[in-house]
């Protein structure tokens, strides 16, 4: 009887043990990150970009982003969650808060646009299929006008895409 008490002390103090750590995982991966972070997240992503489907990408964007904050996965690296835009981009902020907002409704309502994407990134023609870090592609938007253009991002033809 003795032996079988301290066995089920011992097997609870590990469940117990277990929980803990599952606990401060679930707190370590937490992200704190307000939809007011979001919308700047995106908005200092997709600032330069513009054209048809832009609205969409951002959505997808804001989805990729929601799902990363719940995951227990490492989080991605993107943009700063702090942007001071300037008057002549108001609007294009305005598009991004308007996206989180969308994306949030999309949620509440159980669909998610990107099927549980947690990663994004921005390609320079809609033929590179390849995994991203080792993440599947999920959706696809574009192509977009870029007024930033970089060696890694041209002018023309880039693409928004989610991954798994």
């Amino acid at each position: 009887m003795e032996a079988a008490l301290i066995i089920a002390t011992t097997l609870d103090r590990r469940e117990r043990e277990i929980e803990s750590a599952a606990e401060k995982n679930r707190k370590f991966y937490a992200r704190h990150i307000s939809d007011d972070e979001i919308a700047n997240i995106i908005f200092n992503e997709t600032r330069s970009l513009s054209g048809a489907g832009i609205d969409d990408a951002r959505v997808k964007i804001a989805h990729a982003i929601i799902n990363a904050i719940a995951s227990p996965h490492k989080f991605p690296k993107m943009a700063p969650t702090k942007a001071n835009p300037p008057p002549v981009e108001k609007g294009v902020h305005a598009a991004c808060i308007a996206a989180v907002q969308s994306a949030r409704a999309n949620v509440r309502a159980g669909n998610d646009l990107t099927s549980g994407a947690t990663h994004f990134n921005f390609r320079r023609n809609n033929t590179d299929k390849t995994p991203f870090q080792g993440h599947a592609l999920k959706t696809t938007v574009g192509p977009f006008a870029n007024s930033h253009p970089t060696d890694e991002l041209p002018a023309s033809g880039i693409y928004s895409n989610t991954y798994e």
